[in-house]
């Protein structure tokens, strides 16, 4: 698993506006953060971590929108930033319902390259809830997925407890390591090439 074009496609035409918007922000990007994923690493400490992180979140979601394959590390890292945002928002239960749930076994990935163990034992506690332990890749089959565990009679009360379980878990002492994923992102995102507008 090298690449990835991210799945279903949810994100509409690429119009002028959203162009523009990526024209300006990454204008931004290079005059602040550098031109590539090196140099924005080697300028951490000077511009901070959350301006490195959104630059990379910017520079990946317009690959994104250009329908351009995506490193497995790319992935990853949208993995782990789409499932702080949703399971923080709605829980496990939307990350896997939302189009970012399509992501999770490149953050399993992610975390067995990183040497992160309980992160892996936390996410596959997690999805063994579904069928072979599995959540399909495709949106509309998870959404299949994730109807046939909560069918009458006890399947929501179970699906509702299994994720509200790992959530409440998850709010307390999230994963990744924060730590070894930011350690494994410095390693490997420098070799992934930035497509500019």
């Amino acid at each position: 698993m090298s690449e990835s074009t991210g799945g279903e496609d949810e994100l509409g035409p690429l119009t002028p506006k959203t162009e523009e918007f990526f024209r300006k922000e990454f204008d931004t990007i290079r005059r602040e953060v550098g031109t590539t994923f090196a140099e924005m690493f080697a300028r951490e400490a000077e511009v901070g971590r959350e301006r490195v992180h959104g630059a990379i979140n910017t520079a990946i979601s317009w690959k994104q929108w250009l329908r351009q394959p995506i490193a497995q590390v790319e992935s990853a890292y949208q993995g782990v930033y789409g499932l702080h945002l949703e399971v923080n928002n709605g829980g496990f239960q939307q990350f896997f319902f939302n189009s970012t749930g399509k992501y999770w076994p490149h953050i399993l990935w992610a975390m067995h390259e990183a040497g992160d163990a309980a992160g892996v034992q936390r996410l596959t506690e997690v999805i063994s809830i579904f069928p072979d332990g599995c959540p399909a890749g495709s949106r509309s089959e998870r959404w299949r997925q994730l109807e046939r565990l909560e069918r009458w009679p006890w399947g929501r009360k179970k699906t509702h407890a299994h994720f509200g379980r790992h959530d409440q878990r998850f709010f307390e002492q999230p994963f990744p390591d924060r730590t070894l994923f930011w350690q494994f992102v410095r390693a490997r995102m420098p070799a992934v090439a930035i497509t500019w507008p």
